[in-house]
Parts: C-alpha cells; sequence; structure tokens
C-alpha cells in the first residue's frame, strides 16, 4: 500500500522526491529486520540503537545499507527547514520498531490501551514523515480516521502472519492463553476463540466507522498533495476491504 503511494507520487518528480524512496526503503529494511522477515546476524535490537545514535550525531559509518541509506537521506534533507524534525520522527518510528523487536522475540501480549497507542503512533510517524518529505502541509493530526483505518488494515490483514512470528496484536484482555506463551502451534485454537472472533467482528465494524470518518478528513483537506496523497490511501483500505470479507466470511458472519 505505501509502495503505491511513494511511487505514484514520484512518477512526475523522479528526483525531487528521491528522499520519500529512500527514509520508505530505510524504514522497511528496518523492519524486516526486526520482524524476521529478512535474514541478519547479530541482534537487530543493537542494530537499531547504532542506527538511532548515527541519526542523532549525523554521522555515518556506512557500514551497512541502512546507514548508507539514513546517511543519504540526511544529505539530501540537509537544508530544508524541517529536517531536524524528519529527523526526530524517524527516530521516533525507529524506536517502535524496535519495541516491536522486543515483544516479537519475548511473545509478549500487551493490553489494548498499550497497543492501541502504539499502532496509532506507528502510522501517525509514518505518515507526517511521507507528508513532510512530499512537501505536504497536510499531517496525520488531520486525519485521524485515516490513521485508524491504516492501523485496523494492517493489524488485521497481518493477523495470522504476524501471530506466527511472534507479535501478538490481539489485546491480552481478548487472548485466553491459560497462562502460557502463544506458540505457533497454538495459532488456530487461539483464532477460534470466541472471545477472538467476537473481537475481530468488533474491530471490523469499528474500522469501517473510521473509513467512513476517513473519507470526510479527507474531503476538508485543501492542499492538493495531502489530498492525493490521502486519497490513494484511503482507495487501497477500501479495495482490500471486500477481500477481507471474503476471506472471513465464516467469523464476520453473525450467526
Amino acid at each position: 500500500m505505501i509502495f503505491l503511494v511513494i511511487y505514484a507520487t514520484s512518477l512526475r518528480r523522479w528526483k525531487k522526491t528521491r528522499p520519500i524512496r529512500t527514509a520508505y526503503c530505510l524504514v522497511q529494511l528496518m523492519d524486516d529486520i526486526v520482524d524476521g522477515d529478512r535474514h541478519f546476524d547479530g541482534d537487530p535490537g543493537l542494530f537499531v540503537d547504532v542506527l538511532i545514535e548515527e541519526l542523532r550525531s549525523g554521522e555515518f559509518s556506512c557500514a551497512s545499507d541502512a546507514s548508507k541509506l539514513a546517511a543519504q537521506l540526511c544529505q539530501d534533507i540537509a537544508s530544508r527547514s524541517d529536517a531536524s524534525i524528519i529527523n526526530r520522527k524517524l527516530i521516533g518510528l525507529l524506536e517502535i520498531l524496535k519495541f516491536d523487536f522486543e515483544r516479537r522475540i519475548k511473545r509478549r501480549t500487551l493490553p489494548r490501551s498499550t497497543l492501541d497507542s502504539h499502532h496509532r503512533m506507528t502510522f501517525e510517524l509514518s505518515l507526517d514523515i511521507l507528508l513532510a518529505l512530499a512537501n505536504s502541509g497536510t499531517r496525520a493530526k488531520h486525519v485521524p480516521g485515516l490513521v485508524q483505518s491504516l492501523v485496523w488494515c494492517s493489524v488485521m490483514r497481518d493477523l495470522r502472519e504476524d501471530l506466527a512470528a511472534g507479535i501478538i496484536n490481539i489485546p491480552r484482555e481478548v487472548l485466553n492463553l491459560q497462562g502460557h506463551a502463544l506458540e505457533k502451534a497454538d495459532i488456530d485454537s487461539v483464532l477460534s476463540q470466541e472471545g477472538v472472533r467476537q473481537w475481530i467482528r468488533s474491530e471490523y465494524s469499528v474500522g469501517q466507522g473510521y473509513l467512513q470518518v476517513a473519507r470526510e478528513d479527507i474531503d476538508q483537506i485543501d492542499e492538493q498533495t495531502g489530498k492525493r496523497i490521502a486519497s490513494i490511501f484511503w482507495k487501497s483500505i477500501s479495495t482490500y476491504v471486500p477481500k477481507y470479507e471474503r476471506r472471513n466470511r465464516r467469523i464476520l458472519s453473525p450467526s
């Protein structure tokens, strides 16, 4: 989804939009490492810490692809008045990715309030960085419904895969693990729990409401770049909804 937005934004301004693509590649690389989707020899948590320190100091070793991307991004935005703000938000996003790594390796469950805040901040920072690099005056705070729609789509679309990886996005209050850590073999039984199924149905209903709010938020945006980016996200989520409904018909059925 983000890939689509970035390249739709870049097509007519390829050179000027390089920072957007660089930031995307950097965050995607780090996300793949902390999520275990990319083979990595070393401690991912320590790797994130090293990159954060390089971003804070402005001194890059360029000993890794991540360090090279970060160095390129900082060089490209150095003359911008908002460079320090973008840098700070990127560091904040990397800190969130480290938190995801820590909860993944420990298969940690979290209360609903913590998960809600964590997911919302993830997409607020991601969206703010993208909009800033696109030279848009729109920010995540202007489209809260879109942020929550992105949260719903991301969590529900990848729920099973994330559980298998150890990333538990089902609230602790909903899960019934009987005092045991969640193992891969438990995933089908967990997803068949009536409490979990009720939670999925509730989240689906709430997600539909957020999508409507997002459309109303977007209609209020006067600035064209932000409106276009937000609209692409909205359309992508809206297109995904029927696919989600078909794949989860049994769970979503009220009977």
